[in-house]
């Protein structure tokens, strides 16, 4: 790695997606970006806008879900370090979701103007690309089946499973609030707390009495992976 490279192209350098760009092109789309620090809270994009950038997460987290207006929240995926988003809809212009910041965040901006013309020098940068956008497809499609196929017990487990973490006292833990359980799954906070409850009922998790943040505690892993297998 050239040891003369900026803090901002030292990043862009390191990306698997961007890792076929020579040094040169790797300089000339940093100078085509603008670099926004956001705060928790704040909106990259809101669903139907027309979206006329790609964007590269340096710092944060976002989150990409889709709403209706009465409120209702479904998470489709988030955005984490490293990572490049709106890719499918830089060209189709409307975006088909929100992206709201849930994390301080520092985002880079690359126009679709400027976005063409730089992967119109790169062949292997084209195909990673593709890739990437049929990776989110392919989640997409996951999310889909699991909501016209699945019943809410089947699919809050399966959450539950994918977000999982080890901790100093507990084996497996889950972090995530009822409220982030209730957009991931596509249902209320009030049936997320219903499912919980029969959970925690029939022995497959607790919930630690004290302490911050509240944890899940997941005690029977292989009956939530019973539940997730149930249609």
């Amino acid at each position: 790695m050239d040891k003369n490279m900026t803090p901002e192209q030292t990043f862009f350098r390191a990306m698997p997606q961007l890792s076929v760009l020579e040094n040169e092109q790797i300089f000339e789309l940093t100078k085509r970006t603008t670099k926004r620090k956001y705060r928790k809270g704040e909106y990259v994009f809101f669903q139907g806008d027309q979206v006329e950038h790609l964007y590269f997460l340096e710092m944060g987290k976002v989150e990409i879900f889709k709403s209706d207006i009465n409120g209702r929240k479904l998470t489709l995926w988030y955005i984490e370090e490293s990572e490049i988003f709106c890719l499918a809809t830089v060209f189709s212009l409307d975006a088909f979701a929100s992206a709201e910041v849930i994390e301080d965040s520092l985002i880079y901006s690359l126009s679709r103007d400027d976005f063409e013309e730089i992967i119109a020098t790169s062949g292997e940068l084209s195909r990673n690309l593709i890739r990437c956008i049929c990776g989110k497809m392919a989640t997409y499609s996951s999310l889909l089946d699991d909501l016209a196929f699945k019943k809410i017990e089947s699919r809050l487990a399966k959450i539950l499973l994918r977000n999982l973490q080890s901790s100093h006292e507990y084996d497996f833990v889950c972090l995530l609030t009822q409220e982030e359980l209730a957009s991931l799954v596509g249902t209320s906070r009030e049936v997320v707390g219903r499912c919980l409850k029969s959970f925690r009922d029939r022995g497959i998790l607790a919930t630690n009495k004290k302490g911050s943040p509240r944890l899940i505690i997941v005690q029977e892993h292989s009956e939530l992976n019973k539940i997730v297998d149930v249609e």
